[in-house]
């Protein structure tokens, strides 16, 4: 069979497919076909640099990936602030992903549940957050929701345990990727990692509150923030470090936020006018657009263009 014919037998197949599932039957062709086989040896090598990251940190980081020298604000308002200490788990979702957290499970050192009625069946769900990205999340912003980075920068503000530096570092040439930490110990942890994974070429973390650093703000191409505030800092400040953001961050910046900017800034008090700063960017591809169908915590992301 010549490609013609194999393009004619192709498209009689599609034609056979209940319209509702070819999106899917096109995704199953990209992640068994082409992701696999015509992606590239750097998308391969990307993944399993980003997995040797995530192991190679495990030993280093709390279970929790909560340090002792962080401390953990839980929101009184809005969608997190059902998260009582006593019944929610921190599980970092870049060192664990689902499989990783189905085989402590099996181990028995991690439950899912909590019994409300000690000695009884009455159990209940326990809820689990993470202050980190997943690899997948930080890979679909790099792959998926922002431009080429070719001679672009990139700054994750509370980069953490830096799964977004990495990312950026493993699917992007961009340069530099700047990540800022207000905790000194999350910050030693990321330069061990970057320089035992000898990305320290084009990333660099800087230790101090986003405030103080204006004109790297200003100078970024793309702004990171995922989950960056609302765990970790009173809500007087919050305000202080959203109108600093809307003041200092370029025109033509993209900003990729979790949650969106519209449910982070819903119960402060800002000021801000949300469609005079920014307009929403939305994933137009339909694979990529299918595959956040199949997975909840990419629904979460949202990209701005800032005006």
């Amino acid at each position: 069979m010549d490609l013609e014919q194999a393009k004619d037998e192709f498209e009689k197949l599609l034609e056979q497919i209940d319209p509702a599932k070819s999106a899917e039957f096109i995704l199953w062709i990209q992640r068994r076909y082409l992701t696999a086989n015509c992606a590239g040896h750097q998308v391969a090598e990307a993944h399993h640099k980003m997995r040797q990251i995530a192991e190679y940190l495990r030993p280093i980081v709390p279970g929790n990936a909560v340090l002792p020298s962080e401390n953990i604000i839980v929101p009184k308002k809005g969608e997190n602030a059902d998260c009582d200490p006593a019944t929610t788990v921190h599980v970092d979702a870049f060192l664990y992903d689902d499989e990783a957290i189905d085989e402590l499970v099996e181990e028995g050192k991690l439950s899912r549940s909590y019994c409300k009625a000690c000695g009884s069946h009455d159990t209940a769900p326990l809820t689990f957050i993470s202050h980190s990205a997943s690899a997948r999340r930080a890979e679909f912003i790099f792959r998926e929701m922002v431009p080429y980075l070719k001679d672009k920068s990139v700054l994750d503000v509370g980069s953490r345990l830096g799964v977004m530096l990495y990312a950026a570092h493993a699917f992007t040439p961009a340069n530099p990727i700047i990540g800022v930490e207000m905790n000194p110990d999350l910050c030693q942890i990321q330069e061990t990692a970057i320089k035992h994974f000898h990305m320290e070429d084009r990333i660099k973390v800087i230790n101090a509150n986003v405030l103080t650093i204006p004109d790297i703000v200003a100078s970024s191409d793309v702004v990171i923030l995922n989950n960056v505030f609302e765990f970790f800092t009173p809500e007087p400040e919050q305000v202080a470090l959203w109108q600093f953001l809307r003041r200092t961050i370029k025109k033509g910046a993209v900003l990729v936020t979790v949650p969106s900017l519209e449910d982070s800034l819903k119960n402060l008090q800002t000021g801000i006018v949300i469609s005079e700063w920014v307009k929403q960017r939305y994933v137009t591809d339909p694979l990529a657009y299918s595959f956040v169908m199949d997975h909840e915590e990419l629904t979460e992301l949202c990209s701005y263009d800032v005006l």
